[in-house]
């Protein structure tokens, strides 16, 4: 007799297996990164065990989703939704891949982000394979959500749905819309030259501080005013600068990393693709004010709340997107990664 797949011990065993295989992103940590083709092989096995026919799809080299499907009708196609990559190990206190339950909590890595919301997800379709639904229901347990999200990307070309539901840890709360990021990389050149030759060297750097002072100027001018009823304002944000070959020589190229926190209404942003722009050499040349830069330029968007969910790709393939955490969970990046299993909630 097969047990019943939402019971708190039936989601209790699924989630510490989902745990004891080691998923970190490998474009995060390279050094450890075993991407997800082993737990989507999980998956899989496991959903066949259940009835629930599934596959893996290989979205880039050696990086994985799991898709499961119930139904064949002609009816509305809902999406469960969850990622199987976490970050990396490093710093943790326990050991990361050994699930350990004290109470209500469960630690180690990915039991927080998001592999409790994994372990719901593949629960709901094995119960839901006992008494199958009209219409159709997909599990989509993607990849690379850690970083680029080609996974929930892959998935939304090859699929058609209705409505998503995303199982992130929300702490028990419905979330219905979020913020989403920027991030862009700006370039100036200077001229190279000996500290002592004015008369040719040209800062890089120094060209860089006035798009710097520019970007923080916009952003508390005008971004700040763009206030959303429910997430707040958009922001932005200059993250990382590197530039120069020595202390006494002028500084050839600078290179500065910015992020922007855009708001749901920022669709004109949301189209189009990461581009690498570059300030020319010559100080006269015709340029956009940089106060413009991210305003007027297309870049890669990659969803946000308070963290990074793949909710924008689903809801631009869906139309519809959901987000439900799978029960109350707290919890951080450190070696006290940890989900609550005590509470619930009925929508």
């Amino acid at each position: 007799m097969r047990t019943k797949p939402l019971t708190r011990s039936s989601v209790l065993d699924v989630l510490r297996q989902l745990i004891a295989v080691p998923s970190v992103n490998p474009t995060l940590a390279p050094h450890e990164g075993q991407g997800e083709g082993n737990i989507a092989t999980f998956v899989n096995n496991w959903f066949a065990s259940k009835g629930v026919r599934s596959w893996s799809d290989e979205v880039a080299p050696k990086r994985f989703n799991a898709v499961a499907q119930l139904g064949e009708g002609q009816g509305a196609a809902l999406v469960f939704c969850a990622h199987l990559d976490t970050v990396s190990t490093d710093g943790m206190s326990i050991p990361p891949f050994e699930a350990r339950c004290e109470g209500n909590r469960v630690y180690g890595r990915g039991s927080y982000d998001m592999k409790g919301g994994a372990a719901a997800i593949m629960s709901a379709m094995a119960a839901l394979a006992l008494d199958p639904p009209r219409g159709k229901v997909f599990a989509a347990l993607v990849a690379d959500e850690e970083y680029a999200s080609i996974g929930a990307q892959h998935f939304v070309a090859h699929y058609k749905a209705d409505a998503c539901v995303l199982t992130e840890p929300s702490e028990g709360s419905l979330i219905l819309c979020h913020k989403g990021f920027v991030w862009a990389e700006i370039e100036t050149r200077g001229r190279a030259a000996h500290g002592s030759r004015w008369d040719l060297g040209v800062s890089a750097i120094g060209k860089m501080g006035k798009i710097v002072t520019a970007l923080e100027d916009f952003d508390r001018q005008q971004l700040r005013r763009r206030v959303h009823p429910q997430v707040g304002p958009a922001s932005q944000h200059s993250s990382l600068i590197a530039g120069g070959s020595g202390l006494s020589t002028y500084a050839e190229s600078c290179t500065l990393k910015v992020e922007r926190r855009t708001l749901p209404s920022d669709s004109r942003i949301a189209r189009g693709c990461f581009v690498h722009r570059r300030e020319s050499e010559n100080p006269s040349a015709a340029r956009p004010a940089p106060a413009d830069l991210l305003a007027r330029r297309k870049h890669r968007v990659m969803p946000a709340h308070c963290c990074h969910f793949d909710a924008r790709q689903t809801a631009a393939g869906s139309g519809r997107e959901l987000l439900d955490g799978c029960g109350a969970i707290c919890g951080s990046r450190d070696g006290h990664n940890r989900l609550w299993t005590d509470r619930r909630r009925s929508a």
